[in-house]
């Protein structure tokens, strides 16, 4: 991301927004160079739910064959960083921008910095001052935190960046005046399209939505991306995706599901401690399988095991997968890892056995497999080419608890063919192998 980053900091001027569009064209969605984002606060070790929902996020990314990797936007600003800081300097005995160039530098171990930040002040005029110290500077109070999990994540398998709030904010330049000059200069800016109104600046400060705004629309106008697709529940994300995709700008900014986790049906973050670290978890992960493969596995659980049902309470609140304890998630992982790998152990197997099919002409056992048979030229050339629309309409699905996927889907489907066929020509051979290909490789398994 420093590569991004560094752009902006040389160009003369921040690209900035044109007049807020009235209408704006219904055309296909299309997404050359996306981006997947997601949105922690490090100021405590990211836990199980997070390592879900960067899972979700690195198959988005894989889904719309994008090169860029999944950012994950660190929330190292407002009144709860400050707060850590603040108590931090108070229990070290340091003044406040003492306290803040420590942390920025990395000089306190993360079980310090995750102390202070469960531990946080409430003094608000000590908060404002290091609210503004961060804006001003743009540095990563978290920067100890952010630097282990980006460390484990890599070492589980994951492409996952991370990238800094304050300093996505200092680069920025002002991203919001043009949203609605009406309302410039007077401290609360309303976004407003089509009979809906979203808050982006209140009492002179950012909301979280206009927070995560200005984050995201840094990160595309640094990466020029066509397509951010903002991963998590939350309605100030919704909000934000709304505000990219229709203010004037051919970019576009989507919202799918993010994940929780629950531990017979109480929610299980990592406050308390009751979730597992990504840490912790890649450690006891690694003493049975190859640390390397926790992502492969994350992946393949969250594409075949049910979420909590709509007739429980607790998944209205997001999208819940349950488990006893973390005992029975590190088992779920090592049996997911291994039925991956069993998983593509079939798909070579039956592919072997096409091979023996091969004849001159393609010979099915029923109509329905008969018709997919006479599009697969034009289905093999489609799947190859990318269908963002249907990726994440797809991605939105929930079926019998499990949450779909297009190329996951598609794949199960080619297995079903395969065995429906008597006899297959060599061209249809050779679309079903590319299919096949691929499916693996937009599922990033």
């Amino acid at each position: 991301m420093e590569k991004y980053i560094e752009k902006l900091k040389l160009s003369a001027k921040p690209a900035e927004l044109s007049e807020l569009t009235v209408n704006k064209e219904n055309e296909t969605l299309q997404a050359e160079n996306p981006l997947v984002v997601c949105c922690i606060t490090l100021g405590k070790e990211p836990h199980l739910g997070h390592l879900f929902l960067l899972a979700i996020a690195e198959q988005t990314k894989s889904a719309l064959g994008g090169d860029l990797p999944v950012i994950l936007i660190n929330n190292n600003m407002g009144p709860r960083a400050a707060g850590a800081v603040v108590s931090l300097a108070e229990a070290w005995g340091l003044n406040l921008a003492e306290a803040v160039e420590l942390m920025r530098a990395g000089t306190f171990p993360v079980s310090e910095v995750v102390e202070r930040y469960r531990k946080r002040s409430e003094d608000v005029a000590n908060i404002r001052t290091v609210n503004e110290l961060i804006r001003s500077s743009g540095v990563d109070v978290f920067s100890v935190v952010a630097q282990e999990t980006e460390q484990a994540l890599k070492q589980a398998g994951f492409g996952v960046e991370i990238a800094s709030e304050a300093e996505l904010q200092l680069v920025s330049g002002d991203k919001v005046h043009k949203l609605n000059s009406m309302w410039s200069g007077s401290g609360f800016l309303p976004f407003v399209q089509g009979g809906r109104v979203v808050t982006i600046q209140k009492s002179g400060e950012l909301t979280a939505t206009g927070a995560l705004f200005v984050a995201t629309q840094t990160l595309i106008d640094a990466t020029m991306a066509d397509l951010a697709v903002l991963v998590d529940d939350k309605a100030e994300v919704g909000d934000t995706a709304f505000v990219l995709s229709e203010k004037e700008g051919q970019e576009r900014g989507v919202q799918i599901f993010g994940a929780g986790v629950s531990f017979t049906g109480k929610i299980a973050s990592g406050t308390r401690g009751e979730a597992m670290t990504i840490k912790k978890i890649l450690g006891e992960f690694g003493k049975h399988r190859p640390a390397e493969k926790l992502k492969r596995a994350t992946v393949y659980l969250t594409l075949t095991k049910p979420m909590l049902r709509e007739e429980n309470m607790l998944s209205k609140r997001g999208h819940i997968f349950d488990f006893v304890n973390n005992e029975e998630v590190i088992t779920a992982l090592v049996e997911s890892a291994d039925a991956c790998d069993l998983f593509e152990e079939q798909i070579a197997e039956e592919m072997e056995n096409l091979a023996t099919k091969v004849g001159e002409k393609t010979v099915v056992k029923n109509k329905k497999t008969q018709k997919f048979a006479n599009h697969l030229a034009h289905k093999a050339t489609a799947l190859r080419t990318g269908e963002p629309a249907r990726v994440l309409a797809e991605s939105k699905r929930v079926v019998d608890g499990v949450r779909q996927n297009y190329y996951f889907n598609t794949l199960k489907g080619m297995l079903k063919f395969m065995t429906d066929l008597d006899t297959i020509s060599k061209d249809d051979f050779v679309q079903v192998g590319l299919m096949i290909e691929c499916c693996l490789t937009r599922l990033g398994l």
